[in-house]
């Protein structure tokens, strides 16, 4: 992520061994990359356990949730993913959720806020662009915090800010990338647009 220099509403603050950041909450794009990592990752993982038998697509395990994952690999020896993939797979989850009910529920709500109960703030006086210091909560990062805690944090500076309202999910089921785009966007690309209405046409042809 790169430091930020936008307006003071659209800034959140970090504080990590000795050095402030700031970063900004309009700058999506890292985000949708790490979504979209963590959404074809949870598949790779979900088809290399199923080539193994090690997942009944019936059972509680099927979810595709990182602690459910986790879970399985654990119990089955399976090597541990990085704390990396770890946070992409939990942004993944919690973007898909968020698209998917069309907005933060309470559940999700109440989820986000016991995450940011383990997280430790400072509250200093810092500069701004309208003139007069104000005090700011800076995220004190020094503590190790785990992949699902910090990507607890990162999605909720983006959905206070509202920075993910444009964020679609593409409706190409063998694609499924996150995009911005208008509200009434359906497909991340023209190519998978296309063979969208290539599938629905030809299953209308089917059923004639």
């Amino acid at each position: 992520m790169k430091k930020a220099l936008q307006e003071d509403e659209d800034l959140y603050f970090t504080f990590r061994e000795g050095r402030f950041s700031a970063w900004s909450s309009k700058e999506t794009d890292w985000f949708i990359e790490a979504a979209i990592k963590g959404l074809e990752l949870s598949r790779k993982m979900q088809e290399a356990y199923s080539e193994e038998n090690l997942l009944d697509p019936n059972s509680e395990l099927a979810r595709e949730t990182p602690e459910v994952l986790w879970k399985v690999r654990y119990y089955k020896g399976i090597p541990n993913v990085s704390e990396e993939e770890s946070f992409c797979l939990w942004i993944n989850n919690l973007l898909s959720e968020y698209i998917n009910q069309g907005r933060e529920s309470q559940e999700m709500i109440d989820e986000l806020n016991e995450f940011m109960s383990r997280i430790r703030y400072r509250h200093m006086l810092m500069p701004s662009n309208i003139g007069t210091p104000k005090w700011e909560y800076i995220a004190d990062l020094d503590r190790q915090l785990t992949p699902d805690e910090i990507a607890a944090f990162s999605f909720s500076q983006m959905i206070v800010k509202g920075s993910l309202m444009n964020v679609k999910q593409c409706q190409m089921s063998d694609c499924g990338h996150y995009f911005t785009g208008r509200p009434n966007a359906k497909w991340c690309s023209k190519p998978c647009g296309s063979k969208y209405r290539v599938q629905k046409k030809r299953k209308k042809d089917k059923s004639r």
